[in-house]
């Protein structure tokens, strides 16, 4: 029978108790530099970014905005038009 020689265990590779803790760390930073507001910038060029990229879209309908104040009301004398839709 031949011989065996001495059998070496195997030893693991110290990365997998270290890559939870190395992957956890990321969403942490994330959050740490979300909530100190040092993403904002970033975010607002990537919004920026998207917008040119996308163009300029074409309003569905067309909207005007009317501001009636007291002096407006003085000179006009009242609403003489209706204002249902």
């Amino acid at each position: 029978m031949p011989s065996m020689g001495a059998v070496v265990p195997n030893k693991k590779h110290p990365l997998p108790r270290w890559r939870g803790l190395l992957i956890s760390s990321i969403p942490l930073a994330w959050c740490v530099c979300s909530y100190f507001g040092w993403l904002t910038f970033l975010e607002n060029k990537f919004v920026d970014w998207r917008f040119h990229y996308r163009g300029e879209i074409d309003a569905p309908i067309k909207v005007i905005y009317v501001d009636i104040d007291s002096q407006s009301i003085s000179e006009i004398g009242g609403f003489r038009f209706g204002l249902s839709g």
